[in-house]
C-alpha cells in the first residue's frame, strides 16, 4: 500500500507540474482550483494509508468513502485549508484594507493608500532585520530620482511587535528616510499580504492591484525593483 501511495503521489505531482500549477510564468501564485484538486487526492490517499489497506485501491471515490471515517475526512480538509492558505500568493489580488499605525500612534487604513494612479512600492521590514535596512537605505539614496522620473510612492511597513516597535521612529529619524513609514504591530497587514518573513517587497499598480512581490534582499535588487516600476508604467511585462 505504501508503494502504491508513493507512486500515486508522484503521479499527482507530475500532473501538477505539467499543468503549471506551481508555474508562475503567466501569473505569480498557485492555481487554487487545480492545487485543491491534486492536494485533496494526495491527502485522501494518505488517510487510507493511516487507516489500513484497501483491496484494489486507486482513484475510486466510492472505495475512499467506504474506508475513510468522518473524522479522517475532517482532518484531511483541515490540512488542505492550512496548506493552501500558506501556499497561495497574493500577487494579482487587490491590496487588502486593514488598519496600521502612523509613527505618532494614530491609525490609518491601508485601503486609503493611493498615488493618483501611479505605482506604489510597499516594503515590509523590521528594526532587527539588517537586510531590510540595507534595502531601505539603498532605495532611500535614489528615491528622490525615482519620484521625479516615475512618480512612484514608497511605503515601508514595520513588522516589529510590542517589544521593539518603539525603536521604529528612532531608526527612521537616524536613517533619514523620507518615504512613508507605518507600523503593523499586531501583524494584521502581514497576514493579509501573506508575509512570512522580511524583507518582503511589493509593487501595487495604479488600480490598487498587487502586481509584483519579492522576498529577501541582495545588493542590486533595488535596481531590479525600479526597472519593474518603469515596466509597469510603460505597460510592459514585469520580471519576477
Amino acid at each position: 500500500m505504501l508503494l502504491l501511495l508513493l507512486v500515486q503521489a508522484t503521479l499527482l505531482l507530475s500532473f501538477s507540474f505539467r499543468n503549471n500549477i506551481f508555474n508562475n510564468k503567466k501569473k505569480p501564485g498557485v492555481n487554487a482550483p487545480g492545487f485543491f484538486y491534486y492536494l485533496t487526492g494526495f491527502l485522501s490517499l494518505l488517510s487510507i494509508e493511516l487507516t489500513g489497506p484497501i483491496k484494489n485501491s486507486g482513484f475510486v471515490f466510492a472505495s475512499i468513502l467506504k474506508k475513510i471515517k468522518m473524522k479522517k475526512i475532517i482532518v484531511s480538509f483541515s490540512a488542505i485549508i492550512i496548506l493552501c492558505s500558506a501556499a497561495i500568493s497574493t500577487d494579482g489580488g487587490k491590496l487588502p484594507s486593514v488598519d496600521v499605525k502612523k509613527l505618532d500612534g494614530s491609525k490609518i487604513s491601508t485601503g486609503t493608500f493611493s498615488n493618483n494612479g501611479k505605482p506604489i512600492i510597499i516594503s515590509f521590514w523590521a528594526t532587527w532585520c539588517k537586510p531590510c535596512k540595507k534595502e531601505l537605505d539603498a532605495i532611500s539614496e535614489t528615491y528622490t530620482d525615482w519620484q521625479k522620473e516615475t512618480g512612484v510612492k514608497m511605503i515601508a511597513i514595520s513588522t516589529d511587535d510590542a517589544r521593539s516597535v518603539s525603536k521604529v521612529p528612532t531608526d527612521v529619524k537616524t536613517k533619514g528616510w523620507e518615504f512613508e513609514v507605518y507600523t503593523d504591530e499586531n501583524g494584521d497587514f502581514q497576514r493579509a499580504m501573506n508575509v512570512n518573513n522580511v524583507p518582503h517587497t511589493f509593487i501595487i499598480d495604479g488600480k490598487g492591484q498587487i502586481v509584483y512581490s519579492h522576498n529577501s534582499y541582495a545588493e542590486g535588487d533595488e535596481d531590479k525593483l525600479y526597472e519593474n516600476v518603469k515596466k509597469l508604467i510603460k505597460g510592459e511585462k514585469l520580471e519576477h
